[in-house]
């Protein structure tokens, strides 16, 4: 019924062509095209999709989204292949309780995409000690981005991390511009096809986990790893994998030891942009993935500062403030 009701609100509005917009707020009425959760939007979608779908997540007051997300729907109708974006309200790359919040409690999954071509940008996704993966991307799922994304506290032991590439060996999955700490793994890959880029990730055990496998191609490059037990572990056999520019607080770098044992500077406080006086330390060639122009803040990229963060050496405090440092509270929600 509230797939229906969701296909007949948008036809009588005309909105059923070039894409398709929902809402997810947790603080306004749960009437359609609004939802309160990113679990109930989902299950109003057609399925297999329309249209391109667009669910823009919000908060106006502050409320969290509780519910674990599943998206399970059928991005290609007939001959016809649709794609699924699901955008957060933080552009300032620092957590804000005031933004929208997806966060799980116990030994939850926040969100698991069993779809093809899902694109998540700028979520805030939070667990607890026992929670087990921030953001999983199941096995064989392809074309599916996640990017510009704060995640934290998913802590329970084995093998669980903020972000999670399960084996596949299909192209164009990609991890960029994310900023990722408190985790028992930053960014895990699974004998996954992916490209893991421009990540800041800050004490998690283990940082990146990268395990090999199969057929599978990895590239992981310009990524900033700071703190936790491990910056850097790589395992398995076979594969192809590609590295540049990580660097890492501890010797684990693959990049060898001009990118290991780095002391970053950070903002302060749960603020992970590089300080000013960082500008130049950690630039890097290119961009790595074709496309990635801007970082976490939406801030152009010129010289490719590895990690989430863009800090061009032309910095100024008048022409490129970060938004942490005119933020009076960004800590996170207890």
């Amino acid at each position: 019924m509230m797939k229906q009701t969701l296909l007949l609100i948008l036809m009588l509005a005309g909105l059923a062509s070039a894409h398709t917009t929902i809402t997810v707020n947790p603080d306004e009425a749960d009437t359609p095209p609004n939802y309160l959760s990113l679990s109930l939007a989902e299950a109003a979608l057609p399925d297999p999709l329309t249209d391109d779908y667009i669910i823009n997540c919000a908060s106006t007051k502050g409320t969290n989204d509780t519910t674990p997300a599943v998206i399970n729907v059928a991005t290609l109708n007939g001959a016809t292949q649709h794609t699924l974006t699901i955008n957060g309200n933080n552009t300032t790359g620092i957590f804000d309780d005031a933004k929208y919040h997806l966060k799980v409690a116990g030994t939850q999954t926040a969100i698991t995409i069993n779809s093809h071509y899902v694109t998540f940008d700028g979520l805030q996704v939070t667990g607890i000690v026992t929670s087990y993966q921030g953001i999983y991307a199941a096995a064989t799922y392809t074309n599916i981005t996640i990017k510009n994304c704060l995640i934290q506290d998913f802590t329970k032991t084995g093998g669980y991390a903020g972000i999670y590439f399960d084996a596949t060996t299909a192209a164009n999955r990609y991890a960029y511009n994310n900023v990722i700490w408190n985790c028992t793994n930053g960014i895990y890959t699974n004998a996954s096809t992916c490209t893991v880029a421009h990540n800041t990730i800050v004490g998690c055990t283990t940082g990146l986990q990268i395990v090999r496998g199969g057929s599978c191609v990895t590239v992981v490059k310009d990524n900033l790893v700071s703190g936790g037990t491990t910056c850097w572990n790589l395992s398995g056999s076979g594969g192809t994998i590609t590295t540049a520019y990580n660097y890492t607080s501890d010797a684990t770098s693959p990049d060898g030891a001009g990118y290991q044992s780095k002391t970053f500077t950070f903002i302060g406080g749960e603020d992970y942009h590089l300080n000013a006086s960082e500008a130049g330390l950690y630039d890097c060639v290119d961009p790595t993935i074709s496309g990635l122009t801007t970082d976490i803040d939406g801030e152009s990229r010129t010289v490719w500062t590895a990690g989430a963060d863009e800090l061009a050496s032309a910095w100024s405090a008048s022409g490129n403030m970060h938004a942490g440092m005119l933020l009076g509270n960004h800590r996170r929600r207890q």
